[in-house]
């Protein structure tokens, strides 16, 4: 009988990769930057699954979140011209920090088992699930984000306590159980 997680979709993660900047704005890097810093020990370009375009170091901020079910993989996507209009008005808009990225390959088996990279669009639903995931979260630590496609619920659900709009003055009751029950956080 198998588990779960044998079954299961697994991704990794690699990154940061500092982006090159030319006069200040993001554009398709080279294929030398593919492979001399992107696929230093893994062909991770070729993959498909997730990316991230973050800005920063020490306070690291989620701007883009993107995926790939592209059979020629992260290297032909996360570059196109409308992804880099949204790396370079992040750019333009003067937040601070080294532009860098994140790739989050779909692999084959379990972490602790040999693996390769997936290929192929039959991967594309856990790759759209972790997508949308994946911008949720980075729509928590920056409400700016430049996604604009599957960000219209979290921009308009509102759930007092919960998600959306903060009510005012301390958290209470229902509220404060829920928010013990779904994050974790102890009433006060």
């Amino acid at each position: 009988m198998s588990s779960y997680e044998d079954e299961g979709h697994f991704f990794e993660t690699f990154g940061p990769f500092l982006i090159p900047l030319t006069d200040g704005r993001v554009s398709r890097p080279p294929a030398k930057w593919w492979d001399e810093i992107v696929d230093q020990n893994h062909d991770v370009s070729r993959a498909i699954g997730c990316y991230m375009f973050v800005m920063g170091n020490a306070n690291i901020k989620p701007w883009y979140v993107g995926k790939t079910v592209n059979s020629a993989g992260f290297r032909e996507e996360v570059f196109t011209e409308h992804k880099c209009d949204h790396y370079n008005w992040v750019l333009e808009e003067g937040y601070r920090g080294p532009a860098q990225l994140y790739l989050f390959p779909k692999i084959t088996r379990p972490f602790d088992q040999e693996w390769r990279f997936s290929r192929g669009h039959s991967n594309s639903g856990s790759i759209e699930w972790l997508e949308r995931t994946l911008m949720g979260m980075a729509f928590s630590q920056n409400p700016e984000i430049a996604n604009s496609r599957d960000l219209t619920y979290f921009r308009t659900v509102h759930v007092r306590g919960i998600l959306g709009r903060a009510p005012k003055g301390k958290r209470t009751g229902h509220i404060a159980k829920a928010r013990h029950a779904l994050l974790g956080e102890k009433p006060h």
